[in-house]
């Protein structure tokens, strides 16, 4: 692609598979100085992983100040789900089992290892076993706490 000389940056923005980068102000041709702010759109089943090139940042968006060519790449990952079973309740002082499936997407095979942070104070949860890749599957045993 030929670039004009007066312009200090020409682009080309290719749409793939996993999601594509956004320009504001929309255009392919800037100005020296010119402050474009740059974006990433997921399509489902991916996860943004970050910029690379004239920006390196796992944040989107981010503004690039355009002084010179600049080629920028949004990187992305294969995504996974997770299945669970409808909501599922115990009482005071017992506890309950259900099975958590992954679910890999375009091409996903990486392990994902369970956790359950944010349970209420005095509870607990074991995952058996404690990491699954796509198509496994995990026991989870969450313990309510008793009253006190």
């Amino acid at each position: 692609m030929h670039c004009p000389s007066r312009l200090a940056e020409c682009y080309r923005a290719a749409s793939a598979a996993a999601g594509n980068v956004t320009l504001t102000p929309a255009g392919g041709w800037y100005a020296a100085g010119s402050q474009v702010t740059v974006g990433a759109v997921v399509n489902p089943g991916w996860a943004f992983n970050g910029f690379t090139g004239g920006i390196n940042s796992a944040v989107a968006p981010q503004v690039l100040t355009v002084n010179a060519p600049v080629t920028l790449t949004a990187n992305f990952t294969p995504e996974f789900s997770l299945a669970i079973p409808a909501p599922v309740t115990t009482l005071v002082n017992g506890s309950v089992q259900l099975t958590i499936t992954v679910t890999g997407q375009n091409g996903f095979n990486d392990t994902v290892t369970f956790d359950a942070p944010t349970l209420p104070t005095g509870a607990t949860a074991t995952f058996n076993p404690p990491t699954a890749s796509a198509g496994g599957t995990s026991t989870v045993t969450i313990t309510a706490p008793p009253v006190g």
